[in-house]
């Protein structure tokens, strides 16, 4: 069992994520799952600073690490022109990740709790004219069509996950 914060596929909790870190954390201290796997630092926004706390502040052990490659695409229900779209929602990193791009489009950026729910969302209420900046993973658990992919405005931009633990992992021999 494994509380995780969003990682492009491997979306296993569904959680807004403000509560999330903190049940990530909770859920693993707690033995309700094995592992959280949470975001610690962007090569472009730096340290997530909340997260560090959460690690202090709760008896848990990082036991390992995955660096992520960001690749944002920008999202929408089907059906529509790319030009139509007025707004686009997301995480703030992901909409300051992606700003170029969404000036050079001309929508209204809007804030939204993370990536993926920014999909849900405009899936679930039906708004046409409204983008979601997240992963091509979203937009196939969500029905969104991918109108562009990599929009985000650096390249190299990575994000550093670690795995968190209840008990630390013994050394491993040789």
């Amino acid at each position: 069992r494994i509380a995780s914060h969003r990682i492009e596929s491997h979306r296993i909790a569904s959680h807004r994520i403000e509560s999330h870190r903190i049940e990530s954390n909770q859920s693993t201290e707690q033995f309700s799952t094995d592992r959280a796997v949470l975001p610690f630092e962007n090569s472009l926004g730096g340290s997530i600073h909340r997260n560090y706390d959460l690690v202090l502040t709760h008896r848990l052990h990082i036991v390992g690490e995955v660096y992520f490659k960001v690749r944002h695409c920008l999202l929408a229900l089907p059906g529509q022109e790319k030009s139509a779209l007025t707004r686009a929602l997301s995480h703030p990193q992901a909409l300051s990740q992606c700003d170029g791009y969404l000036t050079r489009l001309g929508v209204v950026k809007e804030e939204f709790d993370d990536t993926a729910g920014a999909a849900a969302h405009i899936q679930r209420e039906g708004l046409f004219g409204h983008a979601a900046i997240a992963s091509r993973r979203a937009a196939e658990l969500y029905g969104m069509h991918v109108y562009d992919e990599d929009i985000q405005d650096d390249e190299s931009n990575v994000t550093r996950f670690l795995a968190l633990a209840r008990e630390p992992l013994p050394p491993r021999e040789g």
